[in-house]
């Protein structure tokens, strides 16, 4: 610049020109010093109220010589000065007769505020009132103004404006961006009467306000507080507590029909604020993502198989089930929940405790095993258990008998024998295992044989002896039982045996129909002495009894049953040699249409060469056999029929009957006996007639008596 001017002194100027000095006034720095801020007017408790405000700025002036034109520059140009140029004074002075006058200028723009009253908006300070309705910031401005009052003097002025600000306060971030992570922790099922705690972690316990006056600042908020976390309680929970971190609640004692719904609401406690500042701190709550939760019960505890049973007392939360055992397989035992839920998802309070298996919903019990099984399950306040009776046949015995081996090494078939009796009854029991009552019995539980119809006994006549079948089943296990009712008798108290070539007796045979043949032990006692197989029952004789003619062998048989001695019984067996005579007894029966024996006839043949029968003496009709006529030997001389003294007209004739005779061998001898025959034959007499009085059937009648022959038929 400087150099630019120099230059100018130079050239030739071809208008007119003069150099004149100019004085210019100089403003710096001007400032108003004050309060920044002001607060609001909300009467009474904060009434309208001052603020001053002061300006001060920096004044100075510097001198300038200038080669001007005919027409001078115009007073408000300003001219750089140049360094070393002017002296820098100026406000209201004299510079070579340069004057300046400086005024002030204050004026303001905002709602509620104004310039007290008294207060002269042109002087250095103002005075600021602030009544109601200052919600917004206030500027405030001042103008400095230097005029030039005389000489060459050029003025200038200068300005500055102050923000007083109205402080707003702001909850600056939402609370969602503190807690929108946050989740709430519970169980997603509750059991029924417990105790269910829920709670919440923030990220943060605090969030941030602002406020916005002269400068920004920031203030935490508590996330935390006497309203914060606030929890909504459902009909289904009960208890107190709403707030808190963490509250915990007890599930009502009714399960849910539909799942209960649990909110929690983040708040924050709101910074202290002065009433008197615009804004709020006070953050708009939050609501987490509500959880729903259950309340669960126990519904059922019950087997896939089984018949229920009364276990007798009266509660519907007890049951018992009874099923037959069988070779395999298992009894399932499902527990259900109230409402029904996953496996995954029951309650820390569900448990199901016994049976096999780890399961929290199904247990199982083996049924090839007899036994008592009890299943519980538990929710909280809600239980169930449930009695599993897993039944078989453990015995089948009779009250009384003795038990003897039946040879299959079966240790479920068993056979008892039992001594028949007078009166009485034997009584035959089955036992389950384990013990239950007989109402209690499953269906498949049968007892079959003897008389009755309960499931658990039977009765036999021990009257009557027989074999008693009786089986009791229950699913895979069976027990049979043979009781037989056993008896010792014989048909005799006393029997006569011949002795003959075989020189033995059977007395077994002598045994009644409904007597046991086996098991006994037979013994006999007696002389002389005479052998016997005591396990058939078979004497065999000596052969003293064919010659002995003075003694007669008697002695006392008794069988006796080897289990039950006291089942026996005892016959007088005599042995008496009996030897066969040759007297036949002949008869001839009656035939009406036989022309010559109309009547038959009876006769006795003695050793094949002679005869004996009694005959009319004369051929007879109707009456004189009904009245009678005389009677003689063999039908002779003077009858007609042809007979002799010793031989009967029909000898060696055949006959409808032909009986052999028997004489005791130590009574009379052979000879003797026919001896006797042929006496008695020669020394009848009498009439003959038919079918009363003496006739051939009485003749041979008497002969027998008197002569004491034994008849076949009569032997022992």
């Amino acid at each position: 610049m400087r150099t630019l001017l120099l230059l100018l002194l130079f050239i030739p100027v071809l208008s007119w020109a003069k150099i004149v000095t100019y004085t210019y006034a100089t403003l710096s720095n001007v400032v108003i010093a004050g309060a920044s801020e002001h607060t609001l007017v909300i009467p009474p408790d904060y009434p309208s109220y001052t603020q001053s405000y002061t300006c001060t700025y920096d004044e100075g002036s510097y001198t300038l010589d200038i080669e001007v034109p005919d027409d001078p520059p115009p007073e408000d140009e300003e001219v750089e000065q140049e360094d070393g140029e002017g002296d820098g004074e100026g406000e209201d002075e004299e510079d070579g007769g340069v004057t300046f006058a400086t005024t002030i200028e204050w004026s303001l723009s905002g709602s509620g505020a104004r310039f007290a009253e008294g207060c002269d908006p042109t002087s250095s300070s103002v005075t600021i009132e602030f009544i109601v309705g200052n919600t917004e910031d206030v500027v405030l401005k001042v103008e400095v103004t230097v005029e030039c009052t005389a000489g060459n003097g050029v003025g200038t002025h200068d300005s500055s404006t102050f923000k007083i600000h109205s402080p707003v306060w702001d909850t600056y971030h939402s609370i969602s961006m503190y807690a929108e992570s946050a989740t709430i922790e519970a169980p997603r099922c509750a059991a029924v009467g417990e105790d269910v705690t829920f709670s919440v972690q923030l990220p943060n316990d605090s969030e941030y306000d602002r406020r916005q006056g002269v400068d920004v600042k920031t203030y935490l908020d508590d996330l935390k507080g006497p309203n914060s976390p606030r929890w909504n309680r459902p009909e289904a929970l009960l208890g107190e507590g709403v707030v808190g971190d963490s509250v915990t609640w007890t599930a009502s004692d009714t399960p849910t029909t539909e799942p209960a719904e649990i909110s929690v609401v983040i708040d924050d406690s709101p910074y202290p604020k002065p009433p008197n500042e615009r804004g709020t701190t006070d953050d708009d709550p939050y609501p987490l993502d509500a959880i729903q939760i259950t309340i669960v019960a126990v519904d059922s505890l019950v087997p896939d198989f089984g018949e229920e049973i009364d276990d007798g007392d009266d509660d519907p939360d007890t049951r018992t089930f009874v099923l037959a055992v069988a070779d395999t397989g298992v009894v399932t035992v499902n527990a259900t929940p109230n409402p029904s839920v996953a496996e995954a998802d029951l309650p820390a309070g569900w448990s199901l405790t016994g049976g096999t298996g780890t399961g929290k919903l199904l247990r199982t019990i083996n049924r090839a095993a007899p036994g008592i099984h009890t299943i519980t399950c538990e929710c909280g306040t809600s239980k169930k258990t449930t009695e599993v009776i897993v039944l078989s046949v453990t015995s089948l015995e009779p009250d009384i008998g003795e038990e003897i081996d039946d040879g299959d090494d079966n240790p479920d078939t068993r056979t008892f024998v039992v001594a028949v009796a007078d009166t009485g009854v034997v009584t035959v029991n089955a036992t389950p295992e384990p013990a239950v009552a007989e109402a209690d019995l499953p269906n498949s539980w049968t007892l079959t044989g003897g008389t009755g119809n309960s499931k658990l006994s039977r009765t036999i006549d021990l009257t009557i002896p027989a074999v008693h079948t009786l089986t009791c089943t229950c699913g895979a296990s069976q027990k049979t039982t043979r009781v037989i009712i056993i008896k010792v008798a014989f048909t005799e108290v006393e029997k006569k045996v011949k002795w003959e070539e075989e020189g033995s007796y059977d007395a077994s045979g002598l045994l009644t129909s409904d007597s046991t043949t086996n098991n006994l032990t037979w013994t006999i006692t007696g002389f002389p002495t005479a052998a016997l197989d005591t396990s058939s029952g078979t004497v065999t004789f000596s052969d003293t009894y064919k010659y002995d003619s003075e003694s007669e062998g008697t002695y006392t048989v008794t069988a006796t049953h080897n289990v039950v001695p006291s089942c026996s019984d005892s016959f007088t067996l005599k042995i008496v040699a009996y030897l066969k005579v040759t007297v036949v007894l002949k008869r001839k029966n009656i035939s009406l249409k036989n022309g010559d024996d109309k009547y038959g006839h009876w006769w006795a043949e003695l050793n094949g060469t002679e005869s004996y029968g009694w005959w009319p003496d004369r051929y007879v009709n109707i009456l004189d056999t009904l009245t009678s006529v005389p009677g003689i030997l063999n039908g002779r001389f003077p009858a007609p029929f042809g007979g002799t003294t010793t031989m009967d007209p029909h000898h060696g004739n055949t006959a409808e009957e032909c009986i052999q005779t028997y004489i005791i061998s130590h009574v009379r001898t052979i000879a003797e006996v026919l001896a006797d025959v042929r006496d008695f034959a020669n020394g009848y007499s009498g009439t003959w007639s038919w079918p009363f009085g003496q006739n051939c059937h009485s003749f041979q009648n008497s002969m027998v008596n008197d002569v004491n022959l034994l008849k076949e038929d009569e032997l022992p």
